[in-house]
């Protein structure tokens, strides 16, 4: 099925698509330092004294030496304090004349040490290089500027940097439309990226928060297409056919391996040679999947950095 496509509301640089210092076209927030960490109270040592009461006088054997102090137990806590406490020293023996039974050592002193760390809250990023992910790398108080190729807005999640390009100019004319297999190389160009995939429930719903969020409106290219095996949907994982990986059976009208798929209802079903996927924009800020020409041009599309 299909639907006419909605006019693209954003202005893009007048530069070529591989210009790395073209800003990008949305502004985004960044993200604060953070604190250092705390030490805690200097250790403190307490020693044990009591010695042991003197034997009792006799006329032959000795007294038996005094009961030392015992040892104490030991406790830690994570990120808090350690203490360990010892017995105190033995106590003096009876006497060595007479006959009778030397009186018991005394029991020690417990002696006591303890030690205490604090540590301070998690510090923010480290500043750094700036690149296109919608995140202030700099820490300049500014995003992504001068690095996101034209037309295109950075955008992380789940540790991957997402670029949502809205017609940046193809090279060599002035059109700013693309096939599939045109907005998969401009992906490939960018090192480390290729046509976006989508694995979860909750990444399909990050990219199409993000379009809301940058007011795009329009089909969007996605990396899905069955051009290599009609009805074997798979991932462009890279640019080698041999490396795409299948996720849904057209025929079965089933997911492979339960994978994680979004196709509305009725969809993919390869109407007049229909073998790439896009993000159809339903309206009011909705969106599902749906299988197109991979010849149809399209001004939107979305990359994803491979690791």
């Amino acid at each position: 099925m299909r639907f006419p496509l909605i006019g693209i509301t954003l202005s893009l640089l007048g530069v070529a698509c591989s210009a790395p210092d073209d800003s990008a076209i949305f502004e985004d927030t960044g993200t604060g330092a953070g604190g250092g960490s705390s030490v805690g109270p200097t250790a403190s040592t307490s020693t044990g004294s009591n010695e042991g009461g003197a034997g009792a006088d006799a006329s032959d054997a000795g007294g038996s030496s005094g009961t030392g102090g015992s040892m104490g137990a030991t406790t830690t806590s994570a990120g808090g304090s350690t203490s360990t406490s010892v017995g105190g020293a033995n106590g003096s023996g009876g006497s060595t004349s007479g006959t009778g039974t030397g009186g018991a050592g005394g029991i020690g002193d417990t002696a006591t040490t303890s030690s205490s760390t604090s540590s301070g809250g998690t510090g923010g990023a480290a500043c750094s290089e700036e690149v296109c992910d919608g995140t202030d790398n700099d820490c300049d108080d500014s995003v992504d500027e001068d690095v996101c190729p034209n037309g295109c807005v950075g955008a992380s999640y789940e540790k991957h940097t997402y670029l949502f390009c809205d017609g940046p100019a193809v090279v060599g004319n002035n059109e700013a439309s693309r096939s599939w297999q045109q907005a998969m190389q401009f992906c490939a160009n960018r090192a480390g990226f290729r046509l976006t995939l989508v694995e979860t429930e909750e990444e399909n719903a990050f990219i199409y928060q993000t379009l809301v969020r940058l007011n795009l409106s329009g089909d969007v290219w996605m990396g899905a297409t069955d051009q290599e095996d009609e009805g074997w949907w798979t991932w462009a994982a890279s640019e080698d056919p041999d490396e795409w990986v299948a996720f849904y059976d057209e025929d079965a009208r089933e997911p492979i391996e339960k994978a994680f798929n979004d196709w509305r209802e009725g969809e993919p079903n390869n109407d007049g040679g229909e073998d790439c996927g896009i993000f159809e924009d339903l309206g009011s800020d909705e969106w599902a999947w749906d299988d197109r020409s991979c010849e149809q041009e399209y001004d939107l599309f979305v990359c994803e950095s491979i690791d």
